[in-house]
This record gives C-alpha cells, sequence and structure tokens, in this order.
C-alpha cells in the first residue's frame, strides 16, 4: 500500500463592526487679528493658539472623520488653502508628526487642496491609522493663503473602531476509499479497515466504522474504506492531519499500513476592502452672511437667498447658473471674489489714508454712494485690478463719487490719484466701482 493524500477546505469571510462608542472631541479658535504660523507648517506648535483635538484609537482597523470648518469677514479662504497638522503620541508621553504616505500625510501634514476642498466646510476621513493616541489641528497654508482678520476655525473628530468579525465555514470536505485508492496490488476485496492511528493513539474500530478527531478536523472511516473528512470551523489555522491506516489481510493473514494526510488551507473570501481616505465638502462657498445683510438693502439679501451653494458635492461639476439682475451679478462676484487665494483685502472709511498708505484724504465715508459688501469689505481678485492710467477712455463708472478733475474713462472714473485702482467684475454688463 501508498501513503494517500487528499485535500480540504475552510472559508473565512472577515467583516468590521463599528465599535458602540467611538471617541469624539472637538474645539474652536478665534483669531481677531489674523493667525501667524512661525515656522511656517514644518515649525508649527499645534498645542498652543490652533484648534486641537485628540482623540485614541484601540483597533489598527479604524475610521477617522475630521469635520473642518472655516468662518469670518475677510480673507479666509475655502479649505483648499488649509492644512491638517496630525501627530501620535510615543511610550514617553511625546508628539511625533503622522508618516502615511498612502494618505497623503508627509511629515505630519495633510494639505487639503490635494483633496479637493474648495468650500469653507467639509470632513476628510482616515481609514486604518495604527492603534495609538492622537491629536490634529486646522491651520492656514501659510504657501497658499495670508488670512485676514477675525477668522474662526472649527475642527471635531470621531474616531471609530472597527472590531473585526470571523465567519468560517466548510469549503472542502473530502471523501474517497482509502484501500481503493492507496492499494498496489493484490485483491482489494480482501482488504479490511481495522484501526487507526492519530498522533501515538491507536483507535479500533467497532461496529465497522470509528471516528478520529485529528487536529484539524475529524476523520470517519468505515471498514470497507471509504472515508469521510470533516475539517473544524473551530480551527481555522489550515495544516495538515496525518492518519496512520491499519488495513487487514484476512485471507492471506496478513495486515498493511499507509498514512491518510489531509492538508486544511483557509481561504479568504470576503468582504470587499475598507472604503480608502477620502474628504467631501458638505458646503462650497459660503456668503459673507451677517455682514452682506448688515451693509446691503433688501434686494441683496434675495440675491443672497437665492445662491445654491449649500451641501453640492466636492466632485461635482457646477450647475448652469441661471439668468442674473444686476444685484445678482454683484452677489455672484463677491462668491468669486472670496473663492480666489490671491486676494487683497478693500476698506472704505473716513480715515486719512489712499490706496498706498501714503496719508492723503480719503473721501468722507458719508459723502461716499451706497456700496455692496464686494466694495467695501469683500476680497478683491488681484486679476480683477486695472491700473486707471491703463484704462480706456469711455464713459465714468455708475455710481462713481464725482470730483472736479474726474476724466471719462470706459468702465470707471480716472481720479487725481494715480495709485487708484478699478475692481473690475467679470462681466462687461456690470457696474465697475471705484476702490481706494
Amino acid at each position: 500500500m501508498t501513503d494517500l493524500n487528499d485535500t480540504a477546505g475552510l472559508n473565512r469571510t472577515v467583516s468590521y463592526e463599528p465599535e458602540a462608542t467611538p471617541d469624539t472631541d472637538s474645539d474652536s479658535q478665534f483669531d481677531l487679528a489674523g493667525i501667524n504660523l512661525i515656522g511656517g507648517l514644518i515649525g508649527v506648535d499645534i498645542s498652543s493658539g490652533q484648534p486641537l483635538v485628540q482623540f485614541g484609537l484601540d483597533e489598527n482597523t479604524n475610521s477617522v472623520e475630521l469635520d473642518l470648518g472655516i468662518s469670518g469677514v475677510l480673507s479666509v479662504g475655502v479649505l483648499s488653502s488649509y492644512a491638517l497638522i496630525i501627530e501620535v503620541q510615543d511610550g514617553a508621553g511625546n508628539w511625533s508628526r503622522v508618516e502615511d504616505p498612502s494618505q497623503n500625510i508627509a511629515g505630519g501634514v495633510l494639505t487639503l487642496d490635494v483633496l479637493g476642498l474648495g468650500g469653507t466646510s467639509g470632513t476628510v476621513t482616515l481609514t486604518d491609522l495604527p492603534a495609538g493616541e492622537y491629536r490634529a489641528s486646522l491651520v492656514p497654508n501659510p504657501a497658499l493663503i495670508s488670512v485676514g482678520v477675525a477668522i474662526t476655525r472649527d475642527i471635531s473628530v470621531t474616531a471609530t473602531d472597527l472590531i473585526e468579525n470571523q465567519q468560517i465555514t466548510v469549503g472542502e470536505a473530502p471523501t474517497g476509499n482509502f484501500i481503493t485508492d492507496a492499494a498496489t496490488g493484490g485483491h482489494p476485496a480482501d482488504l479490511e479497515v481495522t484501526s487507526v492511528t492519530f498522533n501515538g493513539t491507536q483507535h479500533v474500530l467497532t461496529d465497522g466504522e470509528v471516528t478520529v478527531v485529528g487536529d484539524h478536523g475529524s476523520l470517519l472511516i468505515h471498514a470497507d474504506g471509504s472515508y469521510a473528512y470533516t475539517p473544524d470551523t473551530g480551527n481555522p489555522t489550515g495544516g495538515v492531519d496525518s492518519f496512520s491506516i491499519t488495513v487487514s489481510d484476512a485471507v492471506h493473514g496478513v495486515e498493511h499500513s499507509a498514512n491518510l494526510n489531509i492538508d486544511v488551507s483557509v481561504q479568504d473570501v470576503g468582504p470587499a476592502p475598507l472604503m480608502a481616505a477620502h474628504a467631501t465638502t458638505e458646503t462650497l462657498m459660503e456668503d459673507a452672511t451677517d455682514t452682506h445683510h448688515d451693509a446691503g438693502s433688501d434686494q441683496q439679501a434675495d440675491a443672497h437667498d437665492a445662491a445654491p451653494l449649500d451641501g453640492a458635492d466636492a466632485t461635482a461639476p457646477a450647475a448652469e447658473a441661471p439668468a442674473h439682475d444686476d444685484a445678482q451679478a454683484t452677489d455672484a462676484a463677491i462668491v468669486q471674489a472670496q473663492a480666489e487665494p490671491d486676494t487683497v483685502p478693500v476698506e472704505l472709511t473716513g480715515d486719512d489714508q489712499t490706496a498706498d498708505g501714503a496719508g492723503e484724504q480719503a473721501p468722507a465715508q458719508d459723502s461716499l454712494p451706497e456700496l455692496t459688501l464686494a466694495e467695501t469689505g469683500g476680497d478683491i481678485p488681484l486679476a480683477g485690478l486695472v491700473d486707471v492710467a491703463d484704462a480706456p477712455a469711455g464713459e465714468p463708472a455708475e455710481g462713481a463719487p464725482s470730483t472736479s478733475s474726474a476724466t471719462d474713462v470706459e468702465g470707471g472714473v480716472d481720479v487725481e490719484d494715480p495709485t487708484s485702482y478699478l475692481a473690475e467684475t467679470p462681466d462687461d454688463d456690470q457696474t465697475h466701482h471705484p476702490v481706494v
């Protein structure tokens, strides 16, 4: 007789269930006079003067959702001009920057522009950070934005451990006939199985059969050599069970023995991999809210309410804008100006100042025409500033303050101060307003 080899299999399905109570934290930071990051993103100390959240992870399979928001009066920008700084605590209690290139984290910095966060609020989701204690902060990226005044940064975190659950089922349970398959000669009909030995223990057949429990499953064998092996779902490690089978030839009065080797394998059959790290934008752009309503008329407020800005997806294409009246067009210019990172704050006050700060007297506040937010405090794109000296000749701008030396030009008003600029709106049919 010769040894006989057979195979068995287990199927393993792995699923992950979120823990009942995730770790949560939130923080908010208000900066009246702007934000100064000493040392830039690499050297900033997030433990002081920055919005900071802390969270713990007990499992290596997890999901971390960071909800972010920015708001303010001037030069807030969008989240793509900001960055997340993420640190992990070591065994000695020291904090160090996280490195995870697969999730765009380098030197502890995750710049939000790579995730396409183009609004003022959104969510960043990280997955499968190594178990440990973490902290994170939302900071402006000095390379992309110089924030203005009265800025509020909000950050909150929900860190959820995902508990692994395994379901093991029998995938393959082999059957066969040991005498038929292992006999190499003679007359198999004269043979019968009399005993099975496993790990040095002999098991004699009783009533023509015996069940022997191995390390990875159990073998049921009959005197005629037929057998069935069932792998053990309670031991999903895989391995080989080797049974020594004794066969008796009653006609010739001899015994033969050979091994029945069952190789048990474990195969993973699911589920699908966890979702990769991603970011979503909850609000593509917020308008100037309270400042806008205080500075404008009811018509401006109506135009603001009509702008479909909330709830848009960061990856979704922009919907085709409907036709706007003048007030709506002005409102759209405000939003476009706020969304442009290369902007300069513009103010009109009654203080002694000029556009270049040279000290000449600006027009008195009460002598100025009624102005929208874009003219009194909005961010004007650098690309939209045109030197009056280069402006073509034409008609004076609608609503521009008159001066004794004003000269008609197309799209604006030429004033005495050659450093004054015109803030141009994108559409040719909109009013061009003087900015001082």
